[in-house]
Parts: structure tokens; sequence; C-alpha cells
């Protein structure tokens, strides 16, 4: 058991620096999906298979299958293991990398904060009069002193 919390504690943390190397705009376009938003959140505490969150959603297997391998290539999400189907066969489990999200539109700015499982934060902020975005990445504070 702790080798297992061990290894998806491990790719969550390669999901996250893969998550730290992507297009600003793609991530937050993905995240505001609200397909994305439930798939994420599904999955923010357990690991589930695709079909179990395409079940737990109403939406085809291999719908959520394209979803769920775009979170995974921009790194919102990793897959953690592998279980029984109700077959012969194996199916990946997947877990998401996002803690929480928060959402706030304020004064013509629009700002999408995500909380990552290793504390640090990802912020992508928006101008809607300019059509400017940017995004940062921040880590969590120093816990030393």
């Amino acid at each position: 058991m702790k080798n297992e919390q061990e290894n998806t504690d491990m790719a969550v943390l390669e999901a996250i620096d893969r998550l730290s190397k992507q297009p600003a705009r793609e991530v937050a376009h993905l995240v505001l999906d609200h397909i994305s938003i439930f798939i994420l959140g599904a999955t923010a505490k357990k690991g589930m298979t695709a079909a179990d969150i395409a079940a737990s959603m109403a939406i085809s297997t291999a719908s959520c299958y394209k979803i769920v391998a775009e979170l995974e290539r921009l790194g919102l999400m990793t897959r953690c293991g592998s279980c029984r189907t109700t077959g012969k066969g194996k199916a990946n489990v997947y877990i998401s990398v996002v803690q929480s999200l928060n959402l706030e539109m304020k004064d013509d700015k629009v700002r999408l904060c995500l909380m990552l499982k290793n504390g640090n934060t990802l912020q992508f902020n928006r101008d809607l009069n300019a059509g400017v975005g940017s995004h940062a990445m921040a880590r969590k504070p120093d816990q030393t002193g």
C-alpha cells in the first residue's frame, strides 16, 4: 500500500512538472470546460478509471478517454496505477493533480487559480479589455522560518 502511494505521489509530481511547461492559454481553456472541471473534481481525492468517470457523468467512455488524454497530456492529471476490469483486462486509473480551483471575475478581469497537490499555485489572469492574458506559477511558502 505504501509503495502504491509513493508511486502515485511521484506520478503527480511528474505531471505537475509537465503542467508548468504548457501554454497558459491551452491549460486555462481546457480547465474551464465543464466536463474537464467535473473530471478534475471527481479524481481530486481518489483515482478512477475512464469508464468509471464516464459512467458517473453519463457520457460515452470514448469521449471521456479523449478528455482524460488531453488533461493528462497537459499535466492536469496522471495515471496512478491500474485495476482489473470486469473482463480479463486491466484499465488505467487516473488522478487529478489539482487540489482546488478558484475562478474570479472582477473589474473587467478574470483570474483563474489552481492549487496543485504539491502546494504550488498556478494563476491565469486576463484583462477583458486588453485581451491579453498572463500566467504565473507560484511556489508554496518556505516552511522553514
